[in-house]
């Protein structure tokens, strides 16, 4: 998949700027965040729909991707503020 693959970059990226010894490692937190997505995601449907009403797995999904967009947005700026302050030092 074509976002895996960003992600990975991502990881890399992050990794060489880091802890460059630790590629190997952070190539391997794709599948990794991958499946924990996977399995959050599913028990917190498990829960809903155990808990509340079906219906409400929507409403509960939807919660979830705007806290992964706002969260997806902090970690733009951080990077985009980290860059510049490398770039004046």
């Amino acid at each position: 998949m074509p976002r895996n693959s960003t992600i990975q970059l991502y990881f890399i990226d992050l990794a060489n700027q880091h802890f460059p010894t630790a590629r190997d490692l952070a190539s391997s937190l794709t599948p990794v965040s991958v499946n924990v997505g996977i399995a959050v995601g599913s028990a917190l449907g498990g829960w809903v729909t155990t808990n509340i009403r079906l219906i409400d797995v929507s409403w509960s999904g939807g919660i979830v991707a705007v806290a992964a967009s706002l969260l997806a947005v902090v970690s733009y700026r951080l990077d985009r503020k980290a860059m510049r302050d490398r770039k004046f030092s």
